[in-house]
């Protein structure tokens, strides 16, 4: 179902402001904006005019919307997720229709961002706003007869597939340009063999936000598989995708990414239980700084679940769960040299959010 298109970048955007608002609050990343509409636009084959059917088609566009808005594949299955596809018509800002070539009719449908926010906010459903980061792809191809590496420019059907899938899951993908300046840093063998430096190294010029890297290998009986790392900061995060030719494992690979990334940007409001600890870190001004935290929290033996709720312009508060007490934790914390000490508050950010919950307040070192 296709989606309204989205540029694809040559290079990361500085940083600003995003433009979505998760309870008045703004969130300050050097990441890819979404195109005006682009995240809340949708378009899809209907028969005709009849209201019946656009009824119906409201309901679809709505799903592929909030499939971007929540970074979930499959928003159907989610909580609180069907009683807003039930009511897609009061969402729709404006609709047109749009015939193709062939005397077909398309339906156009943009909704209302702010409605919809406030509305997946009170579901206590993740929103993921329209500051995306800026993917660069190193796709290594390894057939019978040839290998290769997937270049920007031209026609290539499994560019263009895995570029359809970013768009309609809201994920702004770079590919190399493969130049002499790239071809001098690294090789389809560096990829294939899975030495990752090179490609991380080569990647720079084009200054993106995140890396991924794929290794596919050709089968036998036309059956391919590819290995897949993402790289958001330093921290590397690993899949594998499987399918009958090379288009559907690397489409496969694309909505693996859209999910993955989902998962760590976006923001829950409302779902927190009570009690548990806040810790409120300053200093988070990028989505390095955010990527580095996060995978410092999740290498600390005493957070047993840990959840991003809320945001401001330098600083994230964090829900944990904690397999001991909050001295534990703090004690932990003081043996590196990620965290130090914030001053306290007069108006504390996570404290009066969260009923029962107690609040540690750091800021992260440079």
């Amino acid at each position: 179902m296709p989606a309204i298109p989205l540029s694809r970048p040559r290079a990361r955007i500085g940083l600003g402001a995003c433009a979505w608002v998760v309870c008045a609050l703004l969130l300050q990343v050097p990441v890819q904006a979404m195109e005006p509409g682009a995240l809340y636009d949708a378009e899809l084959p209907v028969q005709g005019r009849d209201p019946g059917e656009r009824q119906a088609a409201f309901g679809k566009a709505l799903a592929v919307v909030l499939g971007r808005m929540t970074g979930q594949r499959d928003v159907s299955t989610m909580p609180g997720a069907a009683a807003l596809l039930g009511k897609a018509p009061r969402y729709v800002q404006q609709y047109r229709y749009l015939e193709d070539d062939a005397g077909g009719y398309r339906l156009r449908v943009r909704f209302d961002p702010q409605a919809l926010e406030q509305a997946l906010m009170e579901a206590g459903l993740p929103i993921w706003g329209p500051q995306r980061p800026a993917v660069l792809v190193w796709l290594a191809v390894e057939g019978q007869e040839a290998r290769y590496i997937v270049a920007e420019g031209g026609s290539e059907p499994l560019r263009e597939a895995m570029e359809r899938v970013a768009r309609l899951r809201g994920v702004p993908l770079m590919f190399p340009l493969l130049d002499l300046q790239d071809r001098r840093g690294l090789s389809e063998a560096d990829i294939l063999g899975g030495f990752d430096e090179p490609v991380r190294e080569a990647s720079r010029r084009y200054r993106p936000d995140a890396v991924l890297i794929g290794r596919a290998k050709g089968l036998s009986g036309g059956f391919w598989r590819i290995h897949w790392r993402l790289y958001l900061g330093d921290r590397g995060r690993d899949w594998r995708t499987e399918g009958g030719d090379l288009v559907a494992a690397a489409e496969e690979g694309i909505q693996r990414l859209a999910t993955v990334l989902g998962e760590r940007l976006a923001i829950r409001e409302r779902t927190q239980p009570a009690g548990g600890v806040v810790l409120s870190v300053e200093g988070v001004e990028g989505l390095d700084d955010y990527a580095r935290l996060d995978a410092y929290l999740g290498g600390l033996g005493q957070i047993g679940a840990y959840h991003p709720y809320r945001i401001e312009a330098d600083r994230i508060s964090y829900w944990l769960r904690l397999k001991g007490d909050a001295r534990d934790l703090e004690r932990l914390i003081g043996l590196g040299d990620t965290l130090e000490r914030a001053a306290p508050q007069t108006d504390p950010l996570g404290g009066a959010a969260l009923a029962g919950a107690s609040e540690l307040r750091y800021r992260l070192r440079p």
